[in-house]
């Protein structure tokens, strides 16, 4: 199946992503981004982008809350980096879910930048090697 901008896509057309909440401590729940949310993200301009992750990651003071606004920048920073390096949409799925799974643990378990790094290279090891073969092996 065709993916955004030509790119082809993998099956799970959706991913769940463990997010923080600010008030239970970053305590984790789900929140699922689609294959359609992430074309939205994609194509709206930054102020838009950042109103659907701040619906999506249940933020919705972003605006003025430095912690939301700060976090939904990270959300929408990520994705942005996986589409400047043309990442496929199965690899920009598995790396917006590890930085965030990443991001959530380290805050947490109050992890160092050794301990976050190693979590940071197990993750996205564990969800490439589970890509299918055309995605774990090519560069994009």
């Amino acid at each position: 199946s065709g993916g955004l901008d030509g790119v082809p896509t993998m099956e799970p057309t959706a991913m769940a992503l463990a997010v923080g909440d600010e008030q239970a401590g970053l305590e984790a729940h789900r929140v699922i981004l689609s294959l359609a949310q992430l074309a939205e993200i994609w194509a709206a301009d930054e102020q838009a982008a950042l109103g659907v992750l701040s619906r999506l990651a249940s933020q919705p003071e972003y605006e003025s809350d430095l912690r939301q606004s700060v976090y939904v920048d990270f959300l929408y920073s990520t994705l942005l980096y996986c589409r400047h390096s043309e990442l496929s949409v199965a690899k920009t799925f598995a790396a917006f879910d590890v930085s965030v799974e990443v991001l959530a643990r380290a805050c947490a378990e109050q992890l160092g930048k050794e301990e976050a790094f190693g979590l940071w290279s197990q993750l996205l090891m564990a969800r490439i090697k589970a890509l299918p073969p055309d995605d774990s092996m090519s560069l994009a």
